[in-house]
């Protein structure tokens, strides 16, 4: 059987399996392993004695917040090399130092070619033969003149990784708004989905700012507490349920403390409303209804083991309550018929007002009026509406000269 060890490249990061040999190995010892990109300088994370055996293996390092990964089959374990020396831990020490040199320079060369991007951080294998920086970007970067100037400068293989923002979060590291180290930065191997379901199930406020990490994401923690979020809420009534509570008296859920495991309800007892406060074991949940704006809920609850006769009760004032209420209801649409009604019959008549009154005012350019006699509908044609007898005169002459008739102009004196 090979001697197993679980050993990381980096903090917080990914736990890989090696095959340790005969090996004496514990905890954060330094070790060199092989891997596909050559030699690296490594940290024990599980020595051999630590590993769970596959069918217990749930938590590799519960401490540490990790997360068992799949064992690898024995075939295709690599080897750990050996323990690190004093000139291993030296050589790694300047592979540091060379990593923020090497960061700089490449910031300034970004800055040269004028690229739309911005680096995270950068990695330097333990022999030196290779270099990876990482970076962020909106869009696709042609950072190929980049490669080629930043390979002139450090005579090694060089390689630029685009990564999002989570990973970008956990290269460099902060704090949170709990005052304590990133989760990513401090003990997260992986990022799990977070859903914004979580923050509901937790009763956090739904503000981006609140919720948020650094990375601009929801935050890696909400994930960490949905599972004891989740026992809690199995317990609970939901808001809005309909109640009945031991000593008999029906209600509604108006309020949960999920954490202190507590439920208010609102009451009637003898004719008037009453707030509690009670356990979720002291009540018995009978009926659910969501809130209304601006109104309790009212559901009609059904019956509930020995408690038959107060839900039946309680059901029958809901049922009358809801008779009452789709009885305004109707009243209400009816009234507003009726006004809707009244609304079209006075646009009629209007209508037909202003239509016999343009009628009116057409007649002879102006209407009759007992005491001053005829006057005009408007400026334009008052002077001649003041000659109107004149006006009439002239028009009966013509008529009667089509006729035939001769008339003398004593015929259309004033005194008519």
């Amino acid at each position: 059987m090979i001697n197993k060890a679980a050993v990381r490249f980096r903090r917080a990061g990914r736990v890989q399996y090696f095959d340790a040999g005969d090996l004496k190995l514990f905890r954060g010892t330094h070790v060199i392993v092989e891997t596909d990109r050559g030699m690296e300088y490594a940290e024990v994370a599980l020595a051999p004695g630590d590993i769970p055996e596959e069918k217990e293996k749930t938590e590799a390092a519960p401490e540490q917040g990790e997360v068992a990964e799949e064992i690898p089959a024995e075939e295709k374990l690599r080897s750990i090399i050996r323990i690190a020396t004093k000139e291993d831990d030296e050589t790694y020490r300047e592979n540091l130092l060379k990593e923020e040199e090497a960061f700089r320079i490449c910031e300034k060369k970004i800055a040269e070619h004028e690229l739309n991007m911005r680096l995270a951080g950068t990695d330097i294998n333990f022999d030196g033969s290779k270099m990876i920086f990482y970076f962020t970007a909106e869009s696709r970067v042609d950072f190929r003149e980049l490669v080629k100037d930043l390979a002139s400068c450090f005579r090694t293989r060089i390689e630029l990784r685009q990564i999002g923002v989570r990973d970008e979060t956990k290269i460099i590291g902060g704090l949170g708004t709990c005052g304590r180290e990133l989760c990513c930065a401090g003990h997260l191997t992986e990022f799990a989905p977070v859903t914004i379901k979580m923050a509901k199930d937790q009763g956090l406020s739904l503000n981006p700012a609140k919720i948020s990490g650094a990375c601009g994401r929801l935050m890696c923690c909400l994930r960490n507490e949905e599972d004891t979020y989740e026992y809690l809420n199995s317990t609970m009534p939901r808001l809005g349920d309909t109640i009945v509570t031991e000593d008999g008296y029906a209600g509604d859920v108006t309020g949960l403390n999920i954490l202190k495991q507590q439920v208010k309800v609102i009451i009637e007892v003898n004719g008037e409303r009453e707030e509690r406060i009670l356990k979720p074991d002291e009540v018995t949940v009978t009926g659910h209804k969501k809130f209304k704006k601006g109104k309790e809920p009212v559901a009609s609850p059904k019956e509930a083991g020995s408690l038959a006769a107060a839900v039946a009760k309680v059901t029958k004032d809901r049922e009358e309550a809801d008779r009452q209420e789709a009885k305004e209801a109707e009243e209400k649409n009816r009234e507003d018929l009726r006004n809707e009604e009244k609304k079209n019959d006075n646009r009629r008549d209007k209508k037909n007002y202003d239509k016999n009154k343009n009628r009116k005012n057409n007649n002879y350019g102006g209407y009759k009026d007992k005491k001053s006699g005829y006057k005009s509908k408007n400026k334009s044609n008052s002077k001649n509406n003041k000659n109107y007898k004149k006006q009439y005169k002239d028009r009966n002459r013509n008529r009667d000269n089509n006729r035939g008739g001769r008339l003398s102009s004593s015929d259309f004196s004033d005194d008519e």
